[in-house]
C-alpha cells in the first residue's frame, strides 16, 4: 500500500477475502459471581478466504470503509448469574428462608476497541484515534435514533454496522490444532450470527442456574 494514501482513502487490499467477525468464547474466573466464573465473548475483525478459512488482521496498514482494521475487537465481559439481596425470603437450595435472589445478567462491559496491537507509531496511533472517533460517532447516532443499548446482542449489531461488516464467523468444533487451516468454520449473516451468540450465552447461564431461585431479567 502506498504510504501517500490517507487512512480514509486506503482500500482493503486482500483480494478474494471478505471481512468478517470471528467469534471467540471463553470462561474466566470472576470473584464477583457466585460460582466464581464469568463468560467472555470476543468478536475480532478478520478476513475469510474463498474456502472459508479465517485470517487474522494484525497489520495496521489494512483498512475497510476507511477504518483501520488491525486488532479491532468487539468485546463483552461479565455474563453471569449474580446473587443479590431481596426483602422477601425464599426457600431455595441456598438455604431455607434465604433472602438472596439471582439476577440473570447480560454483559456488564461492552467495548469496541483495539486489542493488543504489536507496535504503534505516531501515524498509526493517529489513524486509530480517527477510526475510534468515527465508530463512536456512528454508535452515538444509532443511540439517538434507536435508543440506548441495553444488551450485548444489540451492541454487536450496532458495532458491526458501524464497522460495515455484515457477517460473523464461528468455529463449528473446538480447534485444538492451533491453525485456522485445520479447523472447521462457518460464516453466516449478521442476524444469524447474533442469534448464535445468544444461544451460546443462554446455554452457559442455564447450566449455572440454582433450582428454586427467583430470576429477575435486567
Amino acid at each position: 500500500m502506498s504510504s501517500t494514501k490517507s487512512a480514509v482513502s486506503a482500500p482493503f487490499y486482500r483480494e478474494g477475502h471478505e471481512v468478517s467477525l470471528l467469534l471467540s468464547v471463553e470462561e474466566a474466573r470472576d470473584s464477583h459471581t457466585p460460582d466464581g466464573t464469568t463468560l467472555r465473548v470476543h468478536l475480532s475483525v478478520i478476513t475469510v478466504t474463498e474456502d472459508g478459512k479465517p485470517r487474522n488482521v494484525w497489520s495496521l496498514d489494512e483498512y475497510h470503509n476507511g477504518l483501520m482494521l488491525g486488532s479491532l475487537q468487539i468485546r463483552g465481559t461479565g455474563f453471569a448469574h449474580k446473587v443479590y439481596a431481596s426483602d422477601t425470603p425464599q426457600s431455595t437450595d441456598l438455604g431455607a428462608g434465604d433472602n438472596r435472589h439471582r439476577r440473570s445478567m447480560d454483559a456488564y462491559s461492552f467495548k469496541l476497541q483495539y486489542a493488543q496491537p504489536y507496535s504503534v507509531e505516531l501515524k498509526e496511533a493517529e489513524a486509530m484515534v480517527k477510526t475510534l472517533r468515527t465508530l463512536e460517532r456512528k454508535l452515538k447516532a444509532a443511540e439517538e435514533r434507536d435508543g440506548r443499548v441495553t444488551d450485548f446482542p444489540t451492541f454487536v449489531r450496532r458495532a458491526a454496522k458501524a464497522l460495515g461488516i455484515d457477517q460473523i464467523t464461528f468455529p463449528v468444533e473446538a480447534n485444538t490444532y492451533g491453525s485456522y487451516d485445520r479447523g472447521a468454520y462457518r460464516t453466516m449473516g449478521l442476524e444469524g450470527g447474533v442469534y448464535h451468540i445468544e444461544l451460546i450465552v443462554d446455554a452457559w447461564k442455564a447450566a449455572r442456574e440454582i433450582p428454586g431461585v427467583v430470576h429477575h431479567p435486567r
